[in-house]
């Protein structure tokens, strides 16, 4: 399997923790595809040096893209850490310029809006279907639509003890600290 097999790629890269507690990642969107693995909240770092972006099989360094991890995990992870990240885009090659940075290390999207916003979704797909992302209150229709969703976070956080830290997180952030 594809995955499997990249997994335990980036294990030798980026350490066995990330192999352990990463989330696949598979979506597509208008001819572009985002494959790749996505470190839990828990998992994060002070800087973005663990953070490998890829477009078309080449390394990048660019700010859309890490921009757009950042904001998927916004409602996760406090402003000073960094997830750890490894996600592959494919792009039709006429959608994007490769030859914007002299080391090629920047990209340029024909439609940078929907290669942030499939990166943007995709994750935080993962993330919400893995039981790891709330819905805040003002993005539901009531005060107990927002307790049931906070409520089968923790049920579904429970049933994996390697998320105890989250759960207090999660508990700390739905009573406002």
């Amino acid at each position: 399997d594809l995955f499997e097999a990249r997994r335990g790629r980036l294990s030798a890269v980026m350490g066995r923790d990330f192999a352990d507690n990463s989330l696949s990642i598979d979506a597509e969107r208008e001819g572009l595809r985002l494959t790749g693995h996505a470190g839990l909240p828990t998992l994060n770092r002070a800087t973005a040096r663990m953070q490998f972006l890829f477009v078309n099989g080449r390394p990048v360094r660019d700010r859309l893209l890490a921009g757009a991890v950042r904001a998927a995990y916004q409602d996760v992870l406090a402003r000073d850490r960094h997830p750890m990240v490894a996600l592959f885009l494919d792009v039709p090659p006429d959608e994007v310029d490769v030859n914007v940075h002299p080391a090629k290390a920047e990209v340029r999207f024909r439609d940078s809006s929907l290669a942030r916003g499939l990166i943007v979704g995709a994750l935080k797909h993962a993330l919400a279907g893995a039981g790891l992302l709330t819905l805040g209150l003002r993005q539901m229709g009531s005060m107990e639509e927002y307790d049931s969703a906070v409520a089968a976070t923790r049920a579904a956080l429970a049933e994996r003890p390697e998320m105890r830290d989250l759960i207090r997180y999660a508990t700390l952030a739905a009573n406002g600290h």
